[in-house]
């Protein structure tokens, strides 16, 4: 186990590249909204692809899509 200040990592119980591709999706249908607050871009999961409330509620910001 390797330890990062108070927190310790257990090898084992890491996911694999393999398991977050398969998890990228989340719920059936989602997708992955990029929010554009300016000149600066956030990322966030959405389950409904319904981007413009997820980026306001989450960043501040109507502006965003689905990224596939």
């Amino acid at each position: 186990m390797k330890k990062l200040y108070n927190l310790i990592i257990n090898p084992e119980k890491v996911i694999r590249a393999e398991e977050l591709i398969t998890l990228k999706g989340g719920y059936d249908g989602g997708c992955w909204c990029v929010c554009i607050a300016g000149e600066t871009t956030y990322s966030i999961s959405s389950p409904d692809r319904d981007c413009g409330p997820l980026c306001y509620w989450v960043y501040g910001t109507t502006s965003g899509y689905c990224m596939d």
